[in-house]
């Protein structure tokens, strides 16, 4: 019996199956403890590959049936099958799998690799049918042949552009979000599929052919990333101080919220009464907001200080009748004595404010407070970075700057909701006001202890969400 072929192959088989069981388990063991991405290759192998080889073997050659018979060829495709999808999935696992970001690996687009699995899948299966069952696959792959040709010659610019799309795909010369100068538009890539590329210009969305893009030149406007500055001129009249041009230009540039981190903006005369502010960007992607923003606040921040922008007139100024007239509103607002308004008449100034401008800094000294007439103002604290809202935004009838009663800093910053109307009056005009009215002394002392105490409690929880201010009646 020793002497038997059929026992040499039976023995193989029971000896052999549970070895290779037992070692592919403990690789599994290993494989799972690293979280590696062979752990699912291993397992079918293991589960699927060995016990269908192990069955082939023994009806094949220890029980010695013909090559011909059915169960046979059956079990031979079965097994030839199993270790195809093995090879395929390990092979998966070893080169993509585990690639690292920014390898050339990492960049083949996924419908590359899907290509590449079918052909291997079509010829793996060929060669099992040719093989197994002695099938002529000769002819078929003629077939397939000539029926690539006429269709290539058929579809060959939709596959010309499908083909450039995936080139651009695996390259990723530009990616979503990025500005892009091509075909004659300058825009934001919005979408990029197989057969072209969508940029978003402003006046609507442009659609390039991928193959025009793949036969031309163009120009990727975000890179290289983390610098980009743009310049922006400004007019102003022969008679605004220069000094004072230029310190309202650089404070609308330091308060915008797409500056480049840890950069300043900078201002220049550089034509008679003509000033560029130069703003330090991220990127092109801000260029739009970032000077359309620019330009909003610097209207209201012109007019505040009683500069001529463009030809234009200066806001309201002390004391002028518009100024008056919102110094009787807040008297209505607040019964305020008539003593209390005539001393500050001739000082308090209507300030008109864009929207998102911020109206005082968190830690800048008080200057004077604010009541607001129209429009919405929001106080937020700075707490790792993201900015909290202190309380529910201020509307008509409320007011900031308290922290001028105290001569103390602002403890938080205010910005406008949307255009905004407050009456500014100077601190020491506050403070006159009250030592003359104790109570308008205590009204605004509650309101600063009562803001200090949510700034410690966003300090000491991080707790996020509006509050409502707990004032003492």
């Amino acid at each position: 019996m020793l002497e038997e072929a059929w026992f040499a192959w039976a023995a193989a088989v029971v000896v052999g199956v549970p070895l290779a069981l037992f070692l592919l388990t403990q690789w599994q063991d290993v494989l799972r403890r690293r979280g590696s991405a062979l752990l699912a290759p291993v397992s079918f192998l293991r589960n699927a590959v060995v016990p269908a080889f192990g069955i082939f073997v023994l009806v094949r050659f220890a029980a010695e049936f013909p090559p011909t018979n059915v169960w046979v060829r059956v079990l031979a495709t079965v097994a030839g099958v199993a270790l195809l999808v093995f090879a395929l999935s390990a092979l998966n696992a070893m080169m993509f799998a585990q690639a690292r970001e920014g390898s050339w690996r990492a960049r083949i687009p996924s419908i590359f690799v899907e290509i590449a699995r079918l052909v291997l899948v079509v010829l793996g299966m060929a060669v099992i049918l040719s093989w197994v069952w002695g099938a002529d696959v000769g002819g078929m792959f003629a077939a397939l042949g000539v029926t690539g040709i006429v269709l290539g010659f058929a579809l060959q610019g939709a596959i010309g552009s499908v083909v450039s799309g995936l080139l651009l795909l695996f390259e990723q010369p530009f990616q979503i979000g990025d500005r892009l100068s091509a075909a004659g538009a300058v825009g934001r890539v919005v979408e990029v599929n197989w057969r072209s590329v969508h940029i978003e210009t402003g006046e609507g969305v442009h659609i390039i052919p991928n193959s025009s893009l793949g036969g031309s030149s163009f120009v990727n406007l975000s890179e290289p990333e983390g610098r980009f500055d743009v310049a922006i001129d400004a007019v102003f009249a022969a008679d605004d101080p220069p000094a004072t041009v230029i310190g309202v230009l650089r404070d609308v540039a330091r308060d915008l919220p797409t500056l480049r981190s840890g950069a300043r903006p900078s201002v220049a005369l550089t034509a008679p009464h003509t000033y560029t502010t130069t703003l330090p960007l991220h990127g092109p992607a801000d260029e739009s907001s970032a000077t359309s923003v620019f330009r909003l606040w610097l209207w209201y921040a012109a007019r505040r200080a009683g500069l001529s922008l463009d030809g234009g007139s200066a806001g309201p100024s002390a004391g002028d009748e518009a100024s008056a007239a919102a110094m009787a509103e807040v008297q209505e607002l607040f019964g305020l004595s008539d003593a209390v308004v005539d001393g500050a008449r001739d000082s308090a100034v209507l300030r008109v404010y864009g929207d998102g401008e911020i109206l005082h800094h968190a830690g800048a000294v008080a200057r004077g407070l604010l009541f607001v007439l129209a429009g919405r103002v929001q106080l937020s604290v700075s707490l790792g970075g993201e900015a909290r809202a202190v309380e529910a935004p201020i509307e008509r009838g409320g007011y900031t700057g308290e922290a001028c009663l105290a001569r103390e800093p602002h403890g938080f910053t205010a910005h406008a909701l949307g255009e905004t109307r407050v009456l500014f009056v100077p601190a020491e005009v506050t403070r006159a006001a009250a030592l003359a009215e104790p109570q308008l002394a205590q009204r605004i002392g509650a309101v600063a202890d009562a803001r200090r105490r949510l700034v410690r409690e966003i300090a000491r929880t991080g707790e996020r969400g509006l509050r409502e201010l707990d004032v003492p009646a």
